[in-house]
Protein backbone atom coordinates (compact mmCIF):
# COMPACT_ATOMS: atom_id res chain seq x y z
CA UNK A 1 0.00 0.00 0.00
CA UNK A 2 2.81 2.40 0.83
CA UNK A 3 4.64 1.78 -2.47
CA UNK A 4 1.43 2.30 -4.45
CA UNK A 5 0.79 5.52 -2.55
CA UNK A 6 4.33 6.76 -3.24
CA UNK A 7 3.98 5.92 -6.94
CA UNK A 8 0.64 7.73 -7.17
CA UNK A 9 2.04 10.72 -5.27
CA UNK A 10 5.00 10.88 -7.66
CA UNK A 11 2.68 10.65 -10.67
CA UNK A 12 0.40 13.43 -9.43
CA UNK A 13 3.33 15.59 -8.34
CA UNK A 14 4.81 15.23 -11.84
CA UNK A 15 1.42 15.98 -13.37
CA UNK A 16 1.06 19.12 -11.27
CA UNK A 17 4.62 20.19 -12.05
CA UNK A 18 4.03 19.96 -15.80
CA UNK A 19 0.60 21.57 -15.70
CA UNK A 20 1.75 24.45 -13.49
CA UNK A 21 4.35 25.35 -16.10
CA UNK A 22 1.61 25.82 -18.73
CA UNK A 23 0.43 29.35 -19.27
CA UNK A 24 1.96 32.81 -19.15
CA UNK A 25 5.44 32.62 -17.65
CA UNK A 26 5.11 35.98 -15.92
CA UNK A 27 2.49 34.46 -13.60
CA UNK A 28 4.20 31.18 -12.73
CA UNK A 29 4.99 32.31 -9.18
CA UNK A 30 1.38 33.26 -8.55
CA UNK A 31 0.16 29.91 -9.87
CA UNK A 32 2.56 27.98 -7.67
CA UNK A 33 1.49 29.90 -4.57
CA UNK A 34 -2.18 29.27 -5.36
CA UNK A 35 -1.34 25.60 -5.84
CA UNK A 36 0.57 25.51 -2.54
CA UNK A 37 -2.41 27.02 -0.76
CA UNK A 38 -4.69 24.32 -2.19
CA UNK A 39 -2.35 21.52 -1.09
CA UNK A 40 -1.99 23.07 2.36
CA UNK A 41 -5.76 23.41 2.78
CA UNK A 42 -6.29 19.79 1.68
CA UNK A 43 -3.69 18.57 4.19
CA UNK A 44 -5.19 20.66 6.98
CA UNK A 45 -8.66 19.33 6.16
CA UNK A 46 -7.39 15.77 6.26
CA UNK A 47 -5.57 16.43 9.55
CA UNK A 48 -8.68 18.01 11.06
CA UNK A 49 -10.79 15.02 10.00
CA UNK A 50 -8.28 12.64 11.60
CA UNK A 51 -8.37 14.60 14.85
CA UNK A 52 -12.17 14.86 14.78
CA UNK A 53 -13.02 11.25 14.00
CA UNK A 54 -10.03 9.56 15.61
CA UNK A 55 -7.86 6.77 14.29
CA UNK A 56 -10.51 4.10 14.62
CA UNK A 57 -13.49 5.87 13.04
CA UNK A 58 -11.65 7.73 10.27
CA UNK A 59 -10.66 4.61 8.27
CA UNK A 60 -14.32 3.54 8.39
CA UNK A 61 -15.27 6.96 6.96
CA UNK A 62 -12.69 6.55 4.18
CA UNK A 63 -14.21 3.20 3.21
CA UNK A 64 -17.75 4.57 3.09
CA UNK A 65 -19.91 4.53 -0.02
CA UNK A 66 -20.26 8.34 -0.02
CA UNK A 67 -16.49 8.89 -0.07
CA UNK A 68 -16.08 6.28 -2.81
CA UNK A 69 -18.72 7.86 -5.08
CA UNK A 70 -17.42 11.38 -4.37
CA UNK A 71 -13.82 10.47 -5.26
CA UNK A 72 -14.85 8.78 -8.49
CA UNK A 73 -17.12 11.67 -9.50
CA UNK A 74 -14.45 14.24 -8.71
CA UNK A 75 -11.72 12.52 -10.70
CA UNK A 76 -14.07 11.76 -13.58
CA UNK A 77 -14.97 15.44 -13.82
CA UNK A 78 -11.30 16.45 -13.54
CA UNK A 79 -10.33 13.95 -16.26
CA UNK A 80 -13.03 15.24 -18.60
CA UNK A 81 -11.88 18.81 -17.94
CA UNK A 82 -8.27 17.89 -18.78
CA UNK A 83 -9.21 16.16 -22.02
CA UNK A 84 -11.49 19.05 -22.98
CA UNK A 85 -8.73 21.61 -22.35
CA UNK A 86 -6.33 19.49 -24.42
CA UNK A 87 -8.79 19.09 -27.28
CA UNK A 88 -9.70 22.78 -27.42
CA UNK A 89 -6.05 23.79 -26.90
CA UNK A 90 -6.92 26.20 -24.10
CA UNK A 91 -3.45 25.96 -22.66
CA UNK A 92 -3.54 29.45 -21.15
CA UNK A 93 -5.97 28.29 -18.46
CA UNK A 94 -4.84 24.66 -18.15
CA UNK A 95 -2.82 25.38 -15.01
CA UNK A 96 -6.10 25.55 -13.07
CA UNK A 97 -6.20 21.73 -13.24
CA UNK A 98 -3.17 21.58 -10.92
CA UNK A 99 -4.63 24.05 -8.44
CA UNK A 100 -7.60 21.74 -7.81
CA UNK A 101 -6.28 19.13 -5.33
CA UNK A 102 -6.40 15.46 -6.26
CA UNK A 103 -8.43 13.83 -3.47
CA UNK A 104 -7.48 10.28 -4.49
CA UNK A 105 -3.85 11.01 -3.65
CA UNK A 106 -4.85 12.29 -0.23
CA UNK A 107 -7.20 9.34 0.23
CA UNK A 108 -4.36 6.89 -0.48
CA UNK A 109 -2.00 8.95 1.67
CA UNK A 110 -4.45 8.80 4.57
CA UNK A 111 -4.88 5.04 4.22
CA UNK A 112 -1.10 4.49 3.98
CA UNK A 113 -0.45 6.79 6.94
CA UNK A 114 -2.61 4.70 9.21
CA UNK A 115 -0.44 1.62 8.68
CA UNK A 116 2.83 2.90 10.21
CA UNK A 117 1.35 5.61 12.46
CA UNK A 118 -1.63 3.75 13.91
CA UNK A 119 -0.03 3.36 17.32
CA UNK A 120 1.21 6.96 17.48
CA UNK A 121 -2.20 8.59 17.94
CA UNK A 122 -4.27 11.03 15.90
CA UNK A 123 -2.02 14.05 16.49
CA UNK A 124 1.10 12.27 15.23
CA UNK A 125 -0.82 10.94 12.23
CA UNK A 126 -2.04 14.46 11.42
CA UNK A 127 1.50 15.73 11.82
CA UNK A 128 2.80 13.13 9.34
CA UNK A 129 0.20 14.24 6.77
CA UNK A 130 1.26 17.86 7.39
CA UNK A 131 4.94 17.04 6.92
CA UNK A 132 4.24 15.20 3.68
CA UNK A 133 2.28 18.19 2.36
CA UNK A 134 5.06 20.59 3.40
CA UNK A 135 7.61 18.46 1.54
CA UNK A 136 5.27 18.31 -1.48
CA UNK A 137 4.88 22.11 -1.51
CA UNK A 138 8.58 22.80 -0.96
CA UNK A 139 9.64 20.53 -3.83
CA UNK A 140 7.06 22.11 -6.14
CA UNK A 141 8.11 25.66 -5.23
CA UNK A 142 11.79 24.99 -5.79
CA UNK A 143 11.39 22.97 -8.99
CA UNK A 144 8.84 25.14 -10.80
CA UNK A 145 10.65 28.36 -9.93
CA UNK A 146 13.94 26.97 -11.27
CA UNK A 147 12.66 25.40 -14.46
CA UNK A 148 9.41 27.30 -14.93
CA UNK A 149 10.97 30.39 -16.45
CA UNK A 150 11.15 28.85 -19.93
CA UNK A 151 8.10 28.67 -22.19
CA UNK A 152 6.88 25.13 -22.84
CA UNK A 153 6.55 24.00 -26.45
CA UNK A 154 3.04 23.11 -27.64
CA UNK A 155 3.92 19.40 -27.80
CA UNK A 156 4.91 19.44 -24.13
CA UNK A 157 1.71 21.27 -23.15
CA UNK A 158 -0.29 18.69 -25.08
CA UNK A 159 1.55 15.88 -23.28
CA UNK A 160 1.02 17.53 -19.89
CA UNK A 161 -2.73 17.80 -20.42
CA UNK A 162 -2.95 14.20 -21.63
CA UNK A 163 -0.99 13.05 -18.57
CA UNK A 164 -3.32 15.05 -16.33
CA UNK A 165 -6.39 13.48 -17.89
CA UNK A 166 -5.08 9.92 -17.79
CA UNK A 167 -3.77 10.30 -14.23
CA UNK A 168 -7.30 11.20 -13.13
CA UNK A 169 -8.56 8.06 -14.86
CA UNK A 170 -5.87 6.05 -13.07
CA UNK A 171 -6.94 7.59 -9.77
CA UNK A 172 -10.47 6.26 -10.32
CA UNK A 173 -9.09 2.75 -10.72
CA UNK A 174 -6.79 3.01 -7.73
CA UNK A 175 -9.57 4.26 -5.46
CA UNK A 176 -11.71 1.35 -6.60
CA UNK A 177 -8.94 -1.12 -5.79
CA UNK A 178 -8.06 0.53 -2.46
CA UNK A 179 -11.62 0.37 -1.15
Amino acid sequence: MILVTLAVALLFWSRDYLVLRIGPQRRVTRRVWMYSTGVFVMAMLLGALILTFGLYEFPVLLDSHQVFVSLIAFHLAAGILCFWLKRTERYDSAWVVAVIPAPAVWFLLAKATFLPAHGLGPFATSLIVGLVSALWIFLMLVTVRQVGQRQMPVEDMDFAMGLAGWSNCLAIGLVTIAI
